[in-house]
């Protein structure tokens, strides 16, 4: 993980020039089944003791130890470790290693093999162990936050407002229901055109004429609406268009 990887000359895209590109690695396998990956991990063990950098007991020791975590029974609400915890696990303990060791990799004859130490400690090692906690049962491990609210938005609010509106969309039809109503909670009369944004009652409620308010208005005081100003805030005994 901490080597850069070889370079090699390649031709462009247009076959015309040669460049300098990054080699790329050719050395995964299989490890499609638990065996597979249990092989894998041997011959990694052998590969280790046959360099002198860690001995065959030891590293043994830690991959028994990692499937012996992955084979345990879940506990109730909690799914099985997966192969993928197992292998993040193992590479964090790898970076763990390479954190903590500051010696030569070189073996000396009867002082050891350099990593046997580190290794026999990531066992009680919280930073590498933490991977192979189980997760709890129904809790995807590719999920993130935002999926997460989106679910919640799709849940109901208390159980029994499943068949029903929540309060929260009972609140918007109220508002919806009440955006044509003026004060006391009556019904506002449609504004003409030419009288957009002007108000269609008084604050007591009282429905205002609106040909009162264009000059219009023939019935005088027998007319049944109020002839005030429609003018927001207003409400005074003129017509709109004598509003100053």
């Amino acid at each position: 993980m901490g080597s850069k990887p070889e370079k090699e000359i390649q031709l462009d895209a247009t076959k015309t020039s040669l460049i300098v590109k990054e080699q790329q690695s050719h050395s995964e396998i299989s490890i499609s089944s638990d065996l597979a990956l249990y092989q894998a991990l041997q011959r990694r063990t052998l590969a280790m003791d046959l360099t002198g950098l860690a001995s065959y007991e030891v590293m043994r020791k830690w991959i028994d130890r990692l499937f012996s975590l992955y084979a345990q029974a879940p506990a109730p609400g909690f799914q099985k470790v997966t192969q993928a915890q197992l292998l993040r696990a193992d590479r964090q303990a790898f970076v763990r290693v390479s954190e903590q060791f500051t010696g030569s990799l070189k073996t000396f004859a009867g002082a050891g093999k350099p990593l046997d130490p580190l290794i026999e400690r990531l066992e009680a090692d919280m930073t590498v162990t933490y991977f192979m906690l189980p997760i709890p049962a129904g809790q995807g491990q590719g999920g993130s936050s935002t999926d997460k609210v989106d679910k919640d938005k799709k849940r109901p609010e208390a159980p029994g407002n499943t068949k029903g509106p929540t309060n929260q969309n009972k609140h918007q039809k109220g508002a919806s229901k009440g955006s044509n109503k003026g004060p006391k909670g009556k019904k506002r009369d449609p504004v003409p055109q030419s009288l957009k944004g002007m108000h269609s009652r008084t604050p007591q409620g009282d429905p205002i004429c609106f040909a009162f308010n264009l000059g219009s208005c023939k019935q005088g005081a027998a007319c049944p609406r109020k002839h005030v100003c429609a003018v927001p805030g207003c409400y005074k005994a003129h017509p709109q268009t004598e509003h100053q």
